[in-house]
């Protein structure tokens, strides 16, 4: 960062005096204007094309340590969390609930019977299988307890 504004300042300012008032080498400006990535830059970009050639493999599943795995397969040497920080910063993630959701029910013996909801709700009186007492809630009119002992039969 300060060597780019180094570079870009170069016409109006001598380097060597803003390299003075930045902090900055005036030798490590030099190395960096002939490379300006770093050895490390250079192989993480070539990972991040690896993890992405995973990824998409994967149809975006797979996280960073089963794409570490594929890496690892692949002959590659590089650790899980050099792979976990190259996933972070380009938001590479792992594609959740692309499973069919699972319905898990308590079966058929907690619900209502059949036809109950219509015998027993709405605004008419309630019929003989539902207890007399109605309570008020909200505006609208609930039905109470079956008459079966507070269960449903």
């Amino acid at each position: 960062m300060k060597y780019q504004f180094i570079n870009d300042y170069r016409a109006v300012f001598k380097t060597a005096t803003m390299c003075r008032v930045l902090r900055a080498s005036r030798s490590g400006f030099y190395a960096w204007l002939h490379k300006p990535l770093s050895d490390r830059t250079i192989e993480d970009r070539r990972l991040l094309g690896l993890i992405r050639d995973s990824y998409a493999a994967s149809s975006g599943v797979y996280g960073y340590l089963r794409v570490y795995a594929d890496l690892q397969e692949a002959g590659e040497t590089c650790g899980k969390h050099r792979v976990a920080r190259i996933m972070r910063e380009n938001r590479i993630k792992a594609l959740r609930g692309y499973k069919a959701p699972r319905h898990i029910g308590l079966g058929d013996r907690h619900r209502a019977p059949r036809g109950a909801i219509e015998t027993c709700g709405g605004e008419r009186p309630p019929p003989a299988g539902c207890r007399s007492s109605w309570r008020e809630a909200e505006g609208s009119l609930i039905p109470g307890m079956w008459e079966s002992g507070g269960k449903q039969p």
